[in-house]
């Protein structure tokens, strides 16, 4: 029991003796560092959360002013960041093309179906779509096709776009998947 007392008296010694005093400022100042280190780290995530792109599309039927339909597929950046293209591949049938390719295609398709124009996109590597920018990928605004539907229809199954894309942090995504994980 001695001994208990003898440690405790010690120890009330220590508390109040001036090395507890002296070494104070230390735990203080460390504790601060430790806890500006966490805040940064936090804040850094928020921003990066802040600012991911989110890539987003679809194609579209509109109906103009003539009595012909539009069509479109239009990529959009819905989040709050700029995305970097880091890949932009088209498929036509699960199959990887060329813009010449997808180019020869809807020229094709314009025979099959009837007289049309098209406007086609193309993102490089290296290009980036801001916050809220939509890009139109593929316009055709349809003339005397005799069955717009099936145009739609083939769009819409045969055509496939796989992007990869990046936030200004290097943070990567996908848009779309490629034929061989579907």
């Amino acid at each position: 029991m001695d001994k208990i007392y003898e440690l405790l008296v010690n120890i009330e010694n220590l508390v109040t003796s001036e090395s507890l005093k002296n070494f104070a400022p230390i735990i203080i100042a460390s504790l601060a560092l430790f806890l500006t280190i966490w805040q940064a780290k936090t804040q850094r995530k928020h921003n990066k959360i802040s600012v991911k792109p989110i890539l987003s599309g679809f194609l579209h039927q509109e109906p103009s002013h003539d009595p012909y339909p539009f069509y479109y597929f239009s990529l959009m950046n819905k989040g709050l960041g700029t995305a970097k293209i880091d890949s932009f591949t088209f498929y036509i049938n699960d199959k990887k093309v060329s813009r010449e390719e997808l180019n020869s295609d809807l020229e094709s398709l314009g025979e099959r179906y009837g007289n049309f124009l098209f406007t086609l996109g193309w993102l490089d590597a290296k290009s980036y779509i801001s916050k809220d920018e939509t890009l139109k990928i593929i316009d055709i605004p349809v003339l005397d096709v005799q069955t717009p539907k099936e145009v739609f229809e083939y769009i819409h199954k045969s055509y496939k776009i796989f992007i990869k894309y990046s936030s200004l942090y290097g943070d990567k995504d996908t848009f779309g998947e490629p034929p061989e994980k579907q």
